[in-house]
């Protein structure tokens, strides 16, 4: 099983706030963010969650509480298979910005 958590909720800090809605705004979509979690989880649990986070400095794992009014939760019924990442690998703002023109 793998759970995606998708990222509602508004940031803490203004800069935050500016990016989560400038992300959603040029994507025309209601989330800013997307974790992977292998397993299944629940709203109200910390879960550890894999991502590619330009705040926090490119590819990391990190535990995050998942309260139900910042997250939505899609479980996946696929097995993961382990892929190589690279902790602290840069984000790749190239491709984003690509992606979303």
């Amino acid at each position: 099983m793998i759970t995606l958590a998708f990222y509602k909720g508004r940031g803490k800090t203004r800069a935050q706030q500016i990016l989560d809605w400038a992300i959603r705004f040029s994507t025309r979509g209601q989330y800013s963010h997307v974790e992977l979690i292998a397993g299944t989880v629940l709203h109200g649990d910390i879960a550890q969650c894999l991502s590619s986070s330009g705040l926090d400095g490119g590819v990391r794992a990190r535990r995050i509480l998942l309260k139900p009014e910042s997250w939505d939760l899609v479980e996946l019924r696929i097995d993961p298979e382990p892929q190589k990442v690279s902790p602290n690998q840069l984000y790749h703002w190239v491709t984003w910005g690509r992606s979303n023109v």
